[in-house]
């Protein structure tokens, strides 16, 4: 999943930071454990769309947190960004070794951004 954020510069002072917050409404049929990692890039969806699978995996994605179905609120810190304009974020779930690679979940992805 992915998507675009506008990053403004922050008042002289201050740092932009960053959080992604996942909430999973509905695990569905998804393995018992899967990782999150998450990803906050200074590019487009336009140029993100137009790599392949290699350099997708190529952008620096960090390990957010393992997900079971008794943990469904995953928020984590917030990360310091350095960048202004348009950013690309996005989230893989992968599933923990020896789980299989399917499953469905609903889910709400919110996106803060803040200067501090």
């Amino acid at each position: 999943m992915y998507g675009e954020v506008e990053v403004s510069a922050p008042t002289i002072g201050l740092n932009n930071m960053y959080q992604i917050r996942v909430q999973i409404l509905d695990w569905g049929g998804c393995p018992e454990e899967l990782e999150l990692w998450r990803s906050l890039k200074p590019i487009s969806i336009s140029s993100f769309e137009a790599m392949n699978a290699t350099e997708k995996d190529e952008l620096g994605y960090s390990r957010s947190s393992s997900i079971t179905p008794e943990r469904t609120d995953l928020s984590g810190g917030f990360w310091s960004i350095q960048t202004t304009g348009t950013h690309l974020w996005a989230l893989k779930f992968v599933p923990a070794e020896g789980y299989p690679v399917q499953g469905v979940m609903r889910i709400v992805i919110t996106i803060t951004l803040r200067a501090s």
